[in-house]
């Protein structure tokens, strides 16, 4: 019951605050390591990661993103993640009932803090073997035909803006942000996805991960 009032406080809310990168977590393996970003929109999160970095055999819809410094991406119901203006009735029944989801993919031309100059950024340096797990976890989120194609909801197609049919249905206690962290944790960073279904529930968790 209490992380459904959180999420209700945050729908109702949606406070901002003023952008902190922080490193709270790296690899214990030895480097090379890939940094990768968690930003807090409020609502929800989503995991930042540097377009160059991402093979194109893993993602193959890299290439629709011709200006990208880096591609965020983020999970969550259909209905009212592509709506030009979301209500309470549509986040009532993505939370009640389970909804199609979708994976959302942005463009992002610039510096991340300048992308996002008043989001919270978390910093993670992943070895290369912990961001591989991260790649596969969110590559493989995305539906897919036999051949490998994609899903695209065509009529919300941006050129910075795009969204594919995901795997998993969204409910109460499968948000975006239990994708992010069950992203996160099948990279091999110790937390946990249950009873995550804020954004603040993973911030919090990484900021405290041994």
């Amino acid at each position: 019951m209490r992380s459904l009032v959180l999420v209700f406080v945050v729908i109702i809310t949606n406070v901002a605050c003023s952008t902190t990168t922080e490193v709270p977590y790296r690899s214990s393996e030895e480097g090379p390591f890939n940094d990768v970003y968690i930003v807090d929109h409020g609502l929800h999160s989503g995991i930042i990661i540097n377009q160059d970095e991402i093979p194109h055999a893993l993602l193959p819809e890299k290439d629709e993103f011709s200006n990208a410094r880096y591609l965020e991406f983020g999970w969550g119901d259909k209905a009212f993640y592509i709506a030009e203006k979301p209500t309470l009735a549509l986040a009532l029944s993505a939370l009640f009932s389970p909804t199609v989801s979708v994976l959302h993919i942005l463009e992002i031309p610039l510096l991340i803090e300048e992308y996002y100059p008043e989001n919270d950024i978390i910093k993670l340096q992943l070895s290369k073997t912990k961001f591989k797990n991260l790649l596969r976890y969110i590559t493989d989120s995305i539906k897919r035909d036999e051949y490998g194609n994609s899903s695209p909801v065509a009529h919300v197609l941006h050129t910075n803006n795009h969204f594919y049919l995901a795997k998993g249905k969204y409910h109460a206690f499968n948000t975006c942000n239990t994708w992010v962290a069950k992203a996160i944790h099948a990279a091999g960073v110790p937390i946990t996805s249950d009873h995550t279904q804020t954004s603040a529930d993973v911030m919090s968790q990484i900021r405290n991960v041994k």
